[in-house]
């Protein structure tokens, strides 16, 4: 299964270094599918799927290079579109937030439990998103 990943990194964190901090964040979630002891919600990050974001203004901040690695996948956290709502969310202290935390199960696809699963996501999802003002939304897509 594929997820859409929401990360957040802190403006405080130089865009020259983006790359990185959402690499440290990430690799903690990763799992490794060979160990049966390994623990996380990922195996791989895929590329890009979808880019979700238009943000010109966002992108016009970063160097070159980080740029052209995060065209289309970075925006600033005001300019996030108010419709999109990933399958889970990594917020600047490292910790993984997800749909399935609300009781969803795609075993249970389609229920009535899985509808009051994500309307309940949607609402932690924005909860964490307001708490977390100044930061840079990167887009990623991680198989599990």
């Amino acid at each position: 299964m594929k997820t859409q990943v929401f990360v957040l990194v802190p403006y405080e964190i130089p865009p020259a270094e983006i790359g990185e901090f959402e690499t440290l964040l990430l690799e903690q979630h990763r799992f490794e599918p060979d160990d049966p002891n390994s623990r996380g919600h990922y195996d791989y990050l895929v590329g890009a799927l979808e880019k979700s974001f238009n943000d010109p203004a966002a992108e016009g901040r970063l160097p070159p290079k980080v740029r052209r690695s995060f065209a289309g996948s970075i925006c600033e956290r005001s300019n996030l579109p108010a419709d999109l709502v990933p399958g889970a969310l990594v917020t600047p202290d490292g910790e993984w937030h997800e749909l399935g935390d609300c009781g969803w199960k795609l075993v249970d696809e389609p229920s009535g439990k899985n509808d009051s699963a994500l309307a309940s996501w949607k609402k932690r999802y924005r909860e964490l998103i307001a708490a977390h003002q100044n930061c840079w939304v990167l887009e990623v897509w991680a198989h599990s």
